[in-house]
């Protein structure tokens, strides 16, 4: 039940990030947009502005983190039980728990927002495990290649012109 606790805790950016400049009010989608296009219009923004956008980045970066890693680890879990892998259930499961284990010691240790943006490496962390398990676990019996389907020349040797079974 503490573990539970840990994780909401953990998760909840909103809360986790309220020490920065410009968390007044919270959270808000609206005002995150409005400041995106503030800023590509080309308008100077304030001081207080940027520490708003900041942390509005920060707390909307860390969820779609949080997002597309729970998407990630489930639809591994549901493709390799379909699929009858289990070294892709293995590989989901443990990338879910290291990024929660992760956001655990990040919220312990205090984390400041700084360096929170999304990258390029948070959709390969993302994508992973079903990277690392291509052509592992056997396919189902129905897929399964081979025998009949091999060309043999010896079989097509009365055909004219046919220089394989000389």
């Amino acid at each position: 039940m503490e573990l539970l606790k840990n994780i909401k805790k953990s998760l909840n950016f909103q809360d986790r990030y309220s020490d920065m400049e410009g968390s007044e009010g919270g959270f808000s989608g609206k005002d995150r947009r409005a400041l995106k296009r503030a800023q590509k219009s080309g308008l100077g923004l304030r001081d207080y502005q940027k520490d708003r956008k900041e942390y509005l980045d920060t707390v909307g970066d860390e969820r779609i983190r949080a997002i597309g890693t729970g998407v990630s680890t489930l639809g591994g879990v549901a493709v390799g039980a379909f699929t009858g892998n289990p070294s892709l259930i293995a590989s989901s499961l443990s990338s879910g728990a290291n990024y929660l284990t992760g956001e655990m010691a990040e919220n312990e240790a205090g984390n400041d927002g700084i360096g929170q943006q999304l990258g390029f490496q948070d959709a390969m962390n993302a994508a992973a495990p079903f990277i690392s398990m291509i052509g592992q676990g056997g396919p189902p019996e129905k897929l399964k290649q081979g025998g009949k389907l091999r060309y043999n020349p010896r079989k097509y040797d009365y055909i004219k012109g046919n220089t394989f079974g000389l």
